[in-house]
């Protein structure tokens, strides 16, 4: 999952489609998938958690209790037959596997009433659905489907590994060896972000999260020889803690804990040993059932291990209690109940058949502000509570002991009933229906709206209620076999009001897109891929392509190669069971980008991995690797001589950034133009590092930390500060930097920026310090003598700035002493919270047509630099502490 930046305009716009739709078709670190909505509705209670910066917030499912319930389903292919011998996995916890009998029957006993995440594969197919488990509930069916073909090169600085444990571990699991070539191929691999982890002996363990999409994937990943790793875990009184189990956080990285399997346990003694850690800094976590989980500060390891033994010491915590109810008191059985805002990250469990539930050993800060952004709710099968504050539920409680008697009311009981069809009306069976707020047509916290979403599927007559639901206007969408939307958001959602009944959910059906892609002069490529939508993608073979399976809707078309520039159709239109020939796409061979890598003595550096593109993003240890950086429209290796050379470029302006073992390059500017671009140097600056810590008000706090060379953001590195505020940068080429850190995730942050020098060698350390007020500043939006806005990005930028078009936020960003940024789409206008008083900027971007439509913010993304930014400046006063600006801007500028 590509961590989209704040600071990036382009990235920015897409956003709004993947805040929506995340956790649909993208893995989520829940094995529960059921159980996401409910923990979604909670993030704003702890945005960020696990490094403001984690991507992914620790989730953990709370063990579950013996239930008296029995699943049964069957696994049939695409024609309806019985698939005999599928392995069946369910989200219980721990997870559950059986296997099909001949007739594609399968059972699991023992379950709890809640939603369960099902998946089958068999072989090369698989399949998966959401399944409400109640005594009345129906079986379920589980159609499964050709999927994709993953291959997997292990190889180190010594060649290819042999006997490395290559997986796919999200909840099927997809497990081989790699042979002497060190290459392992996994069939039947779902569609989607999925976590890959690698290990074998004597290496450092390997995860990244791998974008699987088409009908097949190659990936490459370099292991790193490791040294062991000797620790303790101890509780408060110093007594060894067993069973403890251990994980390994890249304190250098952008991603939290991505691998799920922890990497040692410890003894009777309270000691572990993790066999193998590459050189590096690390936050090791301990986690056990009876104990909070506790996480070290970020520890140096060489190539020799760590030099003095990790310990780590975990808390007791409190145990939270309490009882699922009715508006009349009465019981709720088997409730899902969630739990965000602790230091442990979002947690789950179910209540029992009395609706009572538990959470042990939470660990919670002290203070109020703890009991505040502490957050329960609880979803029934029929209802759902509001997620409410620990301070609100329990008003005088402490942090310090146990709480007790706390009440969950479900008092959402809203529903909307329906029928799941296709496109002539034809009802159509066991179909999944998403519906969210709408957060066009709904007032309220965006980032609340965007994430309370509501689940069902339709039984074997196409008929289907969701229920919990709010008031407010809905959109529905749906589709086949328990597949979530393939390609981000819904093309055409059903909208209804909670309450409505009789709504008709068009399932689309899916078609084909086939086409070809060719030079003016008839000459086709030979390689590159097309692709629709967020996720699939298909292979250009001798310039032809064909995407299969693709849901009907309207849809913007990209091909995309080395040796030609992007290539594009909009408005390629799919029915279901047909196939649309797009024709043939005339690409353009576009211009030469080559030069040279030096060194600081000007001799040629061999083999530098060069990347070209808008914004080179590295982690705190380099541009490749881990899968975590995004490293532009793409790469080479410089020859013998140095040189390099980049073919199909288009003429936008661009940039090109060298890396190698000795160092990295600032980027090289690329100008905008269609004549070659040729002589470019890039010179080597080798490494420093850079460590420091971040506050807010004073106190550490958990941020994003961006560093780029003082100016400008075509190149730079990104990693986490811990709760402990601490950070640091492995690698950065010697020069100047501008260090920004980040609070809330990137919807209505906090930021705070200094300056440093790295020198080449050295460790240079920095505190940045997060200005923190109390003014509150809605911003409204609107049109310039009636000119029609549907939606506005807008920035709040501290100081003066001055930016005319969306390339130019970039210089902005670089410059500005403090930034935040909200969306609005058109209901209630945002508000930027805890400002203080002072002189400020407003920049809106405003948007005409459907930003949450996906053909839509394509476009917006391929022309996000040429969108028209109006800025104004503004004074916020001292009082009071709830100001309101209005920004008058003209309509967008028609997109091309």
């Amino acid at each position: 999952m590509k961590r989209w930046l704040p600071f990036v305009v382009a990235l920015v716009l897409l956003a709004v489609g993947l805040l929506i739709w995340q956790g649909k078709r993208q893995v989520e670190p829940s094995k529960d998938p059921a159980a996401q909505p409910a923990a979604k509705a909670l993030a704003k209670a702890a945005p960020g958690r696990g490094g403001a910066g984690d991507m992914i917030a620790p989730f953990s499912r709370e063990p579950d209790a013996e239930g008296t319930l029995r699943l049964e389903g069957v696994v049939v292919d695409e024609a309806g037959a019985p698939v005999a011998g599928a392995k069946i996995w369910v989200s219980s916890e721990p997870k559950r596997e059986t296997t099909a009998e001949d007739d594609g029957s399968f059972a699991f006993d023992k379950l709890l009433g809640r939603s369960y995440g099902v998946t089958a594969q068999a072989g090369a197919l698989v399949g998966s659905t959401m399944h409400l488990l109640s005594d009345k509930s129906p079986p379920v069916t589980i159609i499964v489907k050709q999927g994709a073909t993953l291959t997997v090169a292990v190889t180190s600085d010594e060649g290819p590994i042999a006997g490395a444990r290559v997986a796919v571990e999200a909840l099927a699991e997809h497990a081989q060896t790699t042979a002497a070539d060190g290459k392992a191929t996994l069939v039947g691999v779902s569609e989607g972000w999925t976590p890959l982890t690698v290990r074998a002996d004597g290496f450092a363990a390997h995860a990244e999260f791998v974008e699987i999409s088409g009908k097949s994937k190659e990936v490459a990943v370099r292991l790193k020889r490791g040294a062991p790793v000797r620790g303790r875990v101890v509780d408060e009184a110093g007594a060894p803690v067993e069973g403890a189990k251990i994980f390994a956080i890249d304190a250098s990285s952008y991603f939290g804990e991505i691998d799920s399997q922890p990497l040692a346990q410890s003894d009777a003694k309270g000691e572990f040993t993790v066999a193998a850690v590459a050189p590096g800094s690390y936050r090791f976590r301990a986690r056990h059932a009876d104990f909070a989980a506790a996480t070290s500060s970020i520890t140096a390891v060489d190539a020799n291990g760590t030099r003095e033994l990790v310990l780590l010491t975990v808390k007791k915590g409190i145990a939270l209690r309490g009882r699922v109810v009715t508006t009349d008191k009465a019981a709720v059985a088997y409730a899902n109940v969630s739990l965000a805002g602790s230091a442990d990250g979002t947690r789950s469990t179910t209540a029992l058949a009395d609706g009572t539930f538990e959470f042990k050993a939470v660990a919670l800060a002290a203070g109020a502000e703890a009991l505040e952004k502490t957050k329960l709710l609880a979803r029934s099968e029929t209802a759902t509570s509001k997620p409410l504050p620990l301070a609100q539920l329990a008003p005088n409680a402490n942090v310090a002991r146990d709480i007790e008697n706390l009440e969950l009311v479900v008092d959402q009981v809203g529903k909307i009933a329906g029928t799941t069809v296709d496109e002539a009306g034809a009802a159509v069976p066991e179909a999944s229906v998403v519906a969210y707020l709408d957060p066009s047509k709904n007032g309220g916290d965006l980032m609340e709206l965007m994430t309370q979403t509501a689940t069902a599927t339709s039984d074997g007559d196409g008929n289907f209620v969701v229920y919990g639901l709010g008031d407010g206007e809905y959109s529905l969408s749906g589709s086949r076999g328990g597949q979530m939307q393939w390609g981000g958001l819904p093309q055409n959602p059903t909208n209804a009001k909670t309450g409505a009944t009789g709504v008709r959910v068009v399932v689309p059906g899916e078609g084909k897109i086939v086409g070809k892609v060719a030079f003016a002069d008839g000459s086709a490529p030979k390689s590159g891929t097309a692709r629709v939508g967020w996720l699939q993608n298909a292979n250009v073979v001798d310039g032809a392509f064909t995407l299969e399976a693709v849901p009907a809707g309207n849809y913007a078309l990209r091909v995309k190669g080395a040796g030609f520039v992007e290539g594009a159709k909009d408005g390629v239109v799919v029915k279901g069971g047909e196939t649309t020939d797009v024709g043939t796409i005339v690409v353009e061979r576009g211009r030469t980008v080559a030069g040279v890598v030096r060194d600081a003595k000007g001799a040629p550096v061999v083999g530098a991995k060069v990347y070209l593109g808008t914004m080179i993003v590295a982690s705190g240890t380099g541009i490749g690797g881990s899968g975590e950086a995004t490293s532009g429209e793409g790469s080479t290796e410089s020859g013998g001589d140095g040189t390099f050379s980049f073919g199909g470029i288009g003429a936008k302006a661009t940039t090109v950034v060298a890396e190698h073992s000795s160092g990295r390059s600032f980027a090289v500017p690329v100008a905008a133009g269609t004549s070659d671009e040729r002589g470019l140097v890039a010179v080597i600056r080798g490494y420093g590092s850079m460590g420091g810590t971040v506050n807010a008000g004073g106190k550490p706090v958990e941020a994003q930390v961006i560093a780029s060379p003082d100016g400008e953001l075509k190149s730079i590195s990104v990693v986490n500060a811990g709760a402990d505020g601490a950070f640091v940068i492995e690698r950065l080429p010697e020069g100047e930097y501008r260090v920004t850190a980040q609070t809330g995730g990137g919807l209505g942050n906090q930021s705070g920026s200094a300056t440093a020098m790295v020198r080449a060698g050295k460790k240079t350390t920095v505190a940045i310090e997060i200005p923190i007020g109390d003014i509150e500043l809605t911003v409204e939006v609107k049109g310039k003598e009636g000119a029609k806005i549907d939606a506005a990005q807008i920035f709040l930028f501290v100081g003066t700035v001055a930016a005319n078009k969306g390339a130019d936020l970039m210089d902005v960003f670089a410059k500005a002493s403090g930034a935040s940024m909200q969306f609005w789409l058109g209901a209630a206008f945002p508000n930027f919270a805890k400002l203080r008083a002072g002189n400020y900027t407003v920049c809106t971007i405003p948007i005409t047509g459907n930003i949450l439509d996906p053909a839509t913010q394509t476009k917006i993304n391929d022309h996000a630099g040429e969108l028209a930014v109006y800025c104004q400046a503004h004074t916020i006063a001292e009082a009071p502490k709830q100001q309101t600006f209005t920004h008058t801007v003209p309509a967008m500028t028609p997109l091309p």
